[in-house]
């Protein structure tokens, strides 16, 4: 939710009127504790409607900066959706050489829309790669464990895989077996790229989800990270139940929907 502070107690560091991302319910209005929610303010420069991506691009964005891999390195973004085109752009921002994989036309296009230049479908992600000398980090982003098994074969020896999507459905046709192999014979480090590994605050180490926040933030307001492209359509609050069912009828080409709890009639 991006918005306004209507009231803040002094600990929190906010005052009134200040514009902020908080990781809210979806209601006009909410009281709640800055200890246990994410709040942090907005650059001046990002515009309301930008800001909600932010929420969207952290969730890439964390496993990007708990990584071993470092810019000039390449990074191979598994799965273009909404996350998954998010982190690639992040990825490029932080100086790495990437290459974006996905099985959808549309979304390949719209991932070259938000300026990701190598996009390929996976059928030919080996042949890219080799080109790049292999990918040192490659991130899942679509939930897939035929899409794992893919990241741990297109993976370089001695390199990493970070899965952010998590794989809820059964494929019975992805054996356990296979993806074991090959991270035994090519020394790979498989874990878990879920955000929620960091703290949400940390002022000693820095190292927080609250300290990736506000990069993701700046990396938007300075125009590193594009989001028009993804957005579907901007809803009233009332009329929501429309945007999930597109969601969920025809998801390849519906990606994301703004609600604006300002416009008129908001039910």
């Amino acid at each position: 939710m991006a918005g306004l502070v209507l009231a803040a107690g002094k600990e929190t560091g906010l005052e009134e009127g200040a514009r902020v991302l908080s990781y809210t319910p979806h209601q006009s209005i909410y009281r709640f504790d800055k200890r246990k929610v994410l709040c942090v303010p907005l650059p001046d420069n990002l515009a309301f409607d930008v800001s909600p991506f932010g929420r969207l691009a952290q969730v890439g964005g964390v496993a990007l900066q708990v990584s071993s891999a470092r810019p000039d390195d390449v990074v191979a973004v598994v799965g273009l959706g909404p996350i998954g085109n998010l982190a690639a752009q992040l990825a490029v921002a932080g100086g790495y050489r990437v290459l974006g994989i996905e099985k959808s036309e549309y979304r390949r296009e719209l991932a070259q829309a938000c300026g990701l230049q190598r996009v390929v479908d996976p059928s030919e992600a080996q042949s890219e790669l080799s080109g790049l000398g292999g990918a040192r980090l490659v991130l899942e982003c679509s939930g897939s464990a035929a899409a794992l098994l893919l990241s741990v074969e297109l993976c370089a020896p001695y390199g990493e895989i970070l899965t952010i999507g998590a794989p809820w459905k059964v494929e019975a046709d992805v054996p356990a077996s296979a993806l074991v192999a090959l991270i035994f014979e090519k020394y790979l480090s498989l874990r878990s790229g879920w955000e929620w590994q960091l703290p949400i605050y940390d002022q000693r180490t820095g190292r927080s989800v609250e300290a990736c926040l506000k990069w993701v933030l700046r990396k938007l307001a300075d125009g590193f990270v594009v989001t028009s492209p993804l957005v579907s359509g901007t809803l009233r609050p009332i009329d929501a139940a429309s945007a999930y069912e597109l969601l969920d009828t025809n998801p390849e080409e519906n990606f994301t929907f703004l609600l604006n709890w300002n416009a008129d009639d908001n039910g």
